[in-house]
């Protein structure tokens, strides 16, 4: 037997799309936030829609990429029963809240490496290389554009210039 959701309607302040049961305010706080609008910029338009070789290899490791360019990961508490992978699907099973997880903003120590929000604390003509040195499996050109894109984005800007 196959069980189907209600329908929602659409958030009225932003349209965001719910879930059944999801509260009105959980996306926009009933539109007192506003998300700054931007438009995809074409080189990702290519990368996640081409076909050649450098898309093929961005759209096998996006999920990396994404993870490796994230400001913050996600936090929470987790039951371990469900997290071996010997059998079965890999589960997870959440204990609290689910909350977001930001590193502190410079690595406490200068030989640990650098993870999330700390690489938009340099230069971008450096951070590309610093990158590269976390995970040298990446594409460097496609690295470099991302950093490229990223740039004057404006929370990127926000977090930089506090």
């Amino acid at each position: 037997m196959t069980l189907i959701l209600p329908k929602v309607p659409l958030c009225k302040y932003c349209g965001a799309y719910r879930f059944y049961r999801e509260p009105d305010s959980i996306c926009c706080s009933n539109g007192q936030i506003c998300l700054a609008e931007s438009t995809l910029p074409q080189f990702l338009v290519d990368l996640i829609t081409g076909i050649d070789p450098k898309s093929k290899e961005f759209q096998n490791m996006i999920r990396t990429y994404n993870n490796h360019f994230a400001f913050t990961s996600i936090g929470m508490s987790c039951d371990e029963n469900y997290q071996r992978r010997d059998h079965g699907v890999y589960t997870v099973r959440v204990q609290g809240q689910i909350h977001h997880y930001l590193n502190d903003l410079i690595p406490q120590n200068p030989c640990n490496r650098m993870i999330g929000i700390q690489f938009y604390f340099y230069d971008p003509l450096h951070q590309a290389s610093y990158r590269m040195n976390m995970l040298p499996r990446l594409n460097m050109t496609i690295v470099e554009r991302l950093v490229e894109v990223l740039e004057p984005n404006p929370y990127a800007e926000m977090i930089t210039t506090l």
